[in-house]
């Protein structure tokens, strides 16, 4: 206390003690004997203490009260203890309070300030606000106070316009060093530099706490607690509890950053997706969707509720399905990072079929597991269309430039033909006339020898043997020349192969005008065999015609290697005509059979063919509306099979009529 025994010796108990009403004090120790409880002690220095005091009364043999004695103890670090852990829970009830308010309130603004207003009661400060930093192109790095919390009776400074774009450059430049440095400014105004005690002695602030607020690992702006009624000196204490205020305002603020990026950048993908022109979906490993985009209702017809869980080879064509579903199995394979320019059709709601191109992206976690498949499937109907529409008409020139050069080609070969045969046709004339003339020389001559030497020419006579080998020699002659001619016709008959017209014509003289020109590649190893069946003549195209038979003629001739033969059949059935040529060459693969009228397409060497031979036929029957078949087995030969109208002319004639 400061005094010694001479200062207290006389001094009243009341004045030491601080007790507030001496006489009711003495009363109530008389009454009850003692006392005990908490005084304040006043030291000679003029400090108060706390102390634990004990009285009680000293009594004579009467009974009577004749002095009181007592104990006391000074308790002033106890109550210090006391009074800082109280401080301690008070501050951490504040910051549970904060925490609690981050944590449940959805709303960001309200949010804070309920915040605040728990850190406000907390630190028993009069107000408690965040500024939020931002970028001026014309001041630099300004503040501005976005949210406040004032005590009562403390004025408001949220509507104060300075300070909702103030720049660190106007007298604030440490603050701008310190709180970028993340640390705190704390203490009385009054010992603050001169430019900043102005601007903060304006709104009435005696001490001030300040600490810097961090999002993202950058300054974000401050959160401030003012005193506004009295200096104060925060302890380290005060300091760190209300630095873990600022820390959770700066998890709160990050997150709701993040949170709020994330929803314009969900909305933003949601807008993109749900407005783009094709469909974007997701998978999930085992193949069933998880999300289709509405363009899907758009291009299909069906609702995307419909598919939502179910597998996506539920889309796809009988044949695609097979190929997926051993995709799928196999749980996207590790190899498969992205599936790309995969198409499909699929049959829509309406029964038309669309073609689509999908390009998926594997998602994998952290183990390289699947987690789903994102992709994108863009609609190539309309390619699809254009490409095959632009395929038809290349394959239509390409036929119609074979078809040309052919043309060019059998009209060439049928001006040779014709020239040939007109050059045979004269000298085997002047044979056959004079073989005539002969004949009737010799049998003269035969005659007379008879009448004149009877004797000599018998039937073993030498005479007669020379007459015998003159008649055969005749014969013989005869023979050849008669084959000569027919020869000579039916290249001539074949030779007019430019003519265009209609024709009514018998089939079997085309065949056989065809197998007169490739008799000498063939008589030799290939044996021709014919059944013809009873066919009338009818109306036909008879140069293009034998066009057909010697392009099929000869690729029967080529797949035939050593010894083989070629069978000629024709028959009429349900009113078409029916010409089927047989070899028992090589024969051709199954593969190979799909594409055996395509334009270009060959199974021969290099040199040995164009492939537009048959492409050729297949036009050329198809102008006849009739057909053209083929079926082979590699190893045991080839027959195609040609089916023709017999009323060409009619069904010409009604279309025709029809444009």
């Amino acid at each position: 206390t400061g005094y010694d025994s001479e200062d207290l010796r006389g001094m009243k108990v009341s004045e030491l003690m601080g007790i507030p009403d001496p006489e009711k004090f003495q009363k109530e120790l008389l009454e009850k004997g003692g006392f005990r409880g908490e005084l304040i002690i006043h030291t000679r220095d003029g400090r108060q203490l706390p102390f634990d005091v004990s009285v009680f009364t000293i009594e004579d043999s009467e009974g009577d009260v004749v002095n009181a004695a007592g104990i006391g103890r000074d308790i002033s670090e106890q109550k210090a203890a006391q009074a800082a852990l109280s401080k301690r829970v008070w501050y951490e009830e504040g910051l549970a309070a904060c925490s609690q308010a981050l944590l449940t309130n959805a709303n960001f603004d309200d949010a804070l300030h309920e915040a605040l207003f728990h850190l406000l009661v907390a630190s028993r400060s009069s107000r408690a606000y965040i500024f939020e930093n931002f970028e001026s192109p014309e001041d630099g790095l300004c503040m501005s106070q976005t949210h406040e919390v004032c005590d009562t009776g403390i004025e408001p400074q949220i509507e104060n316009p300075a300070l909702q774009h103030f720049p660190y450059s106007q007298g604030f430049r440490r603050w701008c060093e310190i709180l970028g440095r993340g640390e705190a400014i704390s203490g009385p105004v009054a010992q603050f530099p001169e430019e900043e005690r102005a601007i903060l002695g304006s709104q009435g602030i005696l001490s001030i706490i300040v600490f810097p607020i961090t999002v993202g690992g950058r300054w974000y702006g401050f959160i401030g607690f003012d005193e506004c009624r009295q200096e104060r000196e925060d302890t380290e204490e005060d300091l760190r509890l209300l630095r873990t205020a600022s820390e959770m305002i700066g998890s709160f603020v990050e997150s709701k950053k993040f949170e709020q990026n994330l929803r314009v950048s969900e909305q933003r993908f949601r807008s993109l997706v749900e407005n783009a022109s094709d469909v974007i979906y997701s998978i999930s490993p085992d193949g069933k969707f998880t999300y289709i985009s509405p363009q899907f209702t758009e291009s299909t017809g069906y609702d995307v509720a419909e598919f939502i869980g179910q597998p996506a080879t539920l889309l796809l064509s009988e044949e695609q399905v097979e190929e997926s579903e051993a995709w799928f199995n196999t749980g996207m394979p590790e190899h498969d990072e992205h599936v790309e320019g995969y198409q499909f059709k699929i049959e829509t709601k309406n029964g038309e079929l669309r073609w689509f191109t999908a390009h998926t992206a594997i998602i994998r976690d952290d183990s390289g597991n699947v987690i789903e498949g994102i992709g994108i499937a863009h609609d190539i109907t309309e390619i699809k269309k254009l490409l095959e529409s632009l395929e038809k008409t290349n394959r239509e020139l390409v036929n119609a430039q074979a078809q040309l050069v052919q043309t060019e080609k059998m009209a060439s070969l049928g001006q040779l033909v014709a020239g040939v045969a007109h050059e045979i046709n004269t000298p085997i004339g002047a044979v056959n006339s004079m073989h005539n003339s002969l004949m009737r020389a010799v049998e003269r001559l035969s005659n007379a020898l008879k009448e004149k030497y009877p004797d000599e020419i018998g039937d073993g006579s030498d005479l007669q043997k020379y007459l015998n080998i003159i008649a055969e020699a005749n014969r013989i002659i005869a023979s050849g020349a008669e084959r000569v001619t027919t020869i000579v016709r039916r290249l001539r008959s074949f030779a007019r192969l430019d003519e265009a017209e209609l024709k009514t014509c018998n089939i079997h003289e085309g065949l056989e005008d065809t197998l007169t020109l490739i008799h000498h590649e063939v008589k030799h190893h290939i044996d021709i065999i014919r059944d013809y069946g009873e066919l009338p003549e009818f109306a036909c195209y008879p140069g293009r015609m034998n066009q057909v038979f010697l392009n099929i003629l000869n690729n029967a001739r080529q797949a035939i290697r050593e010894k083989g033969r070629i069978e000629i059949k024709t028959y009429l059935k349900d009113d078409l005509a029916h010409i089927e040529i047989s070899d028992n060459g090589v024969g051709i693969s199954k593969q190979n059979l799909k594409k055996i009228f395509d334009p270009g397409f060959t199974t021969k060497g290099v040199g040995v063919g164009t492939g537009l031979g048959l492409s050729i036929c297949y036009q050329i029957i198809s102008g006849h509306y009739g057909d053209i078949g083929v079926q082979s087995e590699l190893g045991k030969g080839t027959t195609f099979t040609i089916k023709l109208p017999l009323n060409l002319d009619e069904i010409l004639e009604a279309r025709k009529n029809q444009k």
